[in-house]
């Protein structure tokens, strides 16, 4: 509101540093809480798609600090022109995701940069996510498994399956 009564430019400059920092912030915890190494829960999914729609915002700042100090750094439809803050919330989603239509491209070296950064971080942030679930569910599953196999029986009493040497592998 400062920037706006007082007409002077500085306080969005200010304001746009603390919502980074404070994204930053938020984002670091909840992964701290996501990637914990317990047992993955659908609460600890529902922070993870919370975190990757925080980088996605996150991203959108970032970007117009760079429209700030940089001004032309962005491309519409190929005309150089200063952009929005939802035209950057909607870069910043469709190069998060990847999916890059094109209406609006970095120009600028440090745009291009930020991007390119962003980018990298929207595809490891998935791969680490999924490389998360496929270690953590499968491995509950392949005990009780094993538990299954130690106490399983046949119709005479007479154990059917044990462990060999070779944790994991069932021997008849």
């Amino acid at each position: 509101w400062l920037s706006v009564s007082a007409n002077n430019t500085y306080f969005v400059d200010l304001a746009l540093g603390f919502d980074v920092a404070v994204y930053a912030t938020a984002i670091a915890l909840l992964l701290r809480y996501v990637f914990d190494r317990e047992v993955m829960t659908s609460d600890r999914l529902w922070g993870a798609a919370s975190a990757y729609l925080m980088i996605g915002l996150l991203w959108s700042f970032l970007f117009a600090i760079v429209d700030r100090i940089h001004p032309g750094s962005f491309s519409v439809r190929g005309a150089i022109s200063p952009l929005a803050l939802h035209d950057l919330i909607y870069f910043s989603f469709s190069s998060l995701t990847t999916t890059g239509f094109g209406d609006i491209v970095p120009v600028g070296r440090i745009a291009k940069t930020v991007a390119t950064l962003q980018v990298i971080v929207g595809q490891l942030f998935i791969a680490i996510l999924i490389a998360k679930l496929v270690g953590v569910y499968p491995a509950g599953l392949n005990e009780k498994k094993l538990e299954e196999l130690e106490s399983s029986e046949n119709e005479d009493g007479e154990r059917t399956g044990s462990l060999s040497p070779r944790k994991g592998q069932v021997v008849a």
